[in-house]
């Protein structure tokens, strides 16, 4: 049994984490008879989104990653400074634009701004440095490549929903999850095949 962080950004595809994707991901890691371990970073997500009229940077209060990750997690949500890497096999990031917009910096160019965020840059090296590998699902793959430090992925939605991506290194992989898929089932399909290599099963690909 592996032991996987979920690093979720709040509640809901616009301004924090997929909703679908994450669920997936937790289902996938429950079924796999491994241990999910949600985290959120400390702090306000980086915009505040309508998602009924799919409008961004709505005025009103900022809104706490953990609090609103509290509502979508199933059990206790930590946050990212109170776990020690060393008690994790691996860390997935679900999509949805938090995932950019709540785990970069503001400013720089491009989607998700500047860099990654120290904490989040310093967690995920750390986890590496252990042996853990990392899997990103949709638009986190913002993360892994900023993570990097390389250049983003052309058309991050031009992979089959039902395939995984490893990087040539080894350590981090991707899958599309709702970007380019047809269904909930096409999704988690991706998804599960992420979630296995993340705890340490060979990539199986298509």
């Amino acid at each position: 049994m592996a032991k996987i962080g979920v690093i979720l950004t709040g509640c809901g595809r616009l301004d924090g984490t997929d909703v679908h994707e994450a669920v997936l991901t937790l289902l996938a890691i429950e079924k796999g008879g491994h241990a999910a371990v949600c985290l959120v970073p400390d702090g306000d997500q980086g915009i505040v989104a309508d998602h009924a009229g799919a409008e961004l940077d709505v005025p009103g209060p900022a809104r706490n990653m953990l609090q609103e990750a509290a509502r979508l997690a199933y059990g206790t949500v930590r946050a990212l400074p109170e776990v020690p890497v060393r008690m994790l096999d691996g860390v997935i990031l679900p999509g949805g634009a938090g995932s950019f917009r709540s785990l970069c910096c503001r400013g720089g160019q491009g989607i998700g701004g500047g860099e990654l965020r120290d904490d989040v840059r310093s967690f995920l090296e750390a986890l590496l440095d252990k042996g853990g590998r990392i899997g990103a699902v949709g638009l986190a793959s913002v993360v892994l490549d900023r993570l990097r430090n390389r250049m983003l992925r052309q058309d991050p939605a031009g992979l089959s929903a039902e395939k995984l991506e490893v990087d040539p290194d080894g350590a981090t992989a991707y899958c599309s999850g709702m970007l380019s898929a047809r269904s909930l089932g096409e999704a988690g399909t991706g998804i599960d095949k992420l979630v296995e290599w993340v705890a340490g099963s060979p990539a199986t690909g298509e």
